[in-house]
């Protein structure tokens, strides 16, 4: 049987049929009239090389044909109303979706409990699966439909399928234990010099501008640790002398973790754009419309629409 000599409107004549046991009421049920009920059975006796319903005692009986073929028949139409017929609108409070997102390990801690805690709210239904990775690798899962979204700073994404949107500017900062016992009040350059330091050794693009800046300038760190996490940060500068260098939302992290003191960079380092990234094939999706716009409203700043919707190349 080929598929493009079938009819799917037959199929709705057939559960009809089935359901109300009678070709009149089938054409009621439908709006169509009997003739033309009867017309579409010829053509499925034809179709399935079977009578399909036989008159027994005044009633259209299904045969075991007919019997067999009837939760497939179900199972299509509902797909076909449920799925490829539904609305044009996207309704989150009913929606089952899984949300997809990319962004590093410092932005899951930052991002995901607002959203998680916004999400209970305005669409309980929907769960979130969070990724980290590396530019090809989330060039790829953009264009492929597997993330649905990207969140931080990905500078890679540069082509003009890839539309970004400005969520805040971000910057650094310097956070040691409080009690340290050469940084009091302030933090100069010289006790930055003359301090320890850990690092995180992060898969962010971010430390890039951080380390870029400090090489222009002739600064080079007295480096003790390098570690691999940047959860393992909290207690190596709540427990040692160590300073670290991070971001303005790292350090929020730090300070809400523990006893720790943050201070101003004492040189200059520029600021860098953190976005919500997505890719043309999302754009009008309306899913992943509202998923930005609730990602706007809950993390954008300063009222800064400037950046609205555009390609990263624009």
């Amino acid at each position: 049987m080929n598929l493009k000599n079938v009819d799917l409107n037959l199929l709705v004549v057939f559960d009809a049929i089935f359901r109300q046991r009678s070709v009149g009421l089938a054409g009621q049920m439908l709006g169509i009239s009997q003739p033309a009920v009867s017309h579409a059975l010829a053509r499925l006796r034809q179709l399935f090389d079977d009578p399909m319903f036989v008159r027994i005692n005044n009633e259209m009986c299904p045969t075991d044909r007919a019997s067999e073929l009837m939760p497939s028949v179900e199972r299509v139409l509902s797909m076909i109303r449920d799925d490829v017929l539904q609305p044009v609108g996207f309704d989150p409070a009913a929606s089952r979706k899984t949300l997809t997102l990319c962004m590093p390990d410092i932005g899951e801690q930052y991002f995901l409990p607002p959203l998680i805690n916004h999400l209970a709210q305005v669409a309980p239904e929907m769960a979130v699966v969070s990724h980290e990775l590396g530019p090809a690798q989330l060039e790829e899962a953009l264009e492929s439909g597997r993330v649905d979204l990207a969140i931080g700073y990905f500078p890679d994404l540069r082509r003009a399928v890839f539309y970004q949107q400005r969520l805040f500017y971000s910057g650094f900062c310097c956070a040691v234990r409080q009690g340290h016992p050469q940084i009091g009040k302030t933090l100069s350059l010289p006790q930055f010099l003359q301090a320890e330091h850990v690092t995180a050794r992060l898969r962010i693009r971010s430390q890039e501008i951080a380390e870029q800046a400090m090489r222009e300038q002739g600064i080079v760190r007295n480096v003790k640790l390098q570690t691999s996490h940047f959860l393992s940060l909290t207690q190596i500068i709540a427990q040692t002398d160590l300073l670290a260098t991070v971001t303005y939302e790292a350090a929020q992290l730090l300070q809400a973790a523990g006893k720790v003191h943050i201070y101003p960079v004492p040189f200059p380092i520029p600021p860098f754009p953190v976005m919500q990234y997505w890719h043309e094939r999302a754009h009008h999706d309306r899913g992943n419309q509202w998923l930005r716009g609730e990602i706007r409203g809950l993390f954008q700043r300063d009222g800064d629409n400037s950046a609205d919707e555009c390609t990263a190349e624009h």
